[in-house]
């Protein structure tokens, strides 16, 4: 039979103390910038609204304006160019939160797993003295 491997109490500590610690840390923060991830997105939408809004103003008074005044074509098309970036910004916000998340729930399963293990560990020590 192979030798089981015991961990002395300390470790197991130790070890219980490093993966609460982490969990500690990396918690909080994954939180706070999901947060702001989420807000600057709510900004960003909100940013597009407008967009939307002053380039069908253009549009409307382009239309109604002689055609000397084509000035509000570069404007309206400067509009649409900005749109497409802040589109572009909003879907890299929702893969940067999408992937905050994913590691949100990683490092939580990670920790559950180390604590279950941790804890087999911890019982096995006692159940053998």
């Amino acid at each position: 039979m192979a030798a089981e491997h015991r961990t002395p109490d300390i470790s197991v500590d130790c070890r219980e103390a490093i993966g609460s610690g982490l969990m500690g840390i990396l918690a909080p923060v994954v939180q706070e910038i999901e947060s702001k991830v989420t807000a600057v997105k709510a900004s960003q939408l909100e940013l597009q609204k407008v967009i939307d809004d002053v380039s069908e103003d253009l549009k409307k008074i382009e239309e109604n304006q002689p055609k000397a005044m084509t000035d509000l074509d570069t404007y309206t098309r400067k509009m649409v160019v900005v749109k497409g970036k802040v589109l572009v910004i909003n879907d890299l916000l929702k893969n940067t939160q999408d992937r905050l998340k994913k590691l949100h729930d990683n490092v939580s399963k990670h920790v559950a797993k180390k604590r279950a293990q941790l804890d087999t560990q911890t019982d096995d020590l006692f159940d053998s003295t």
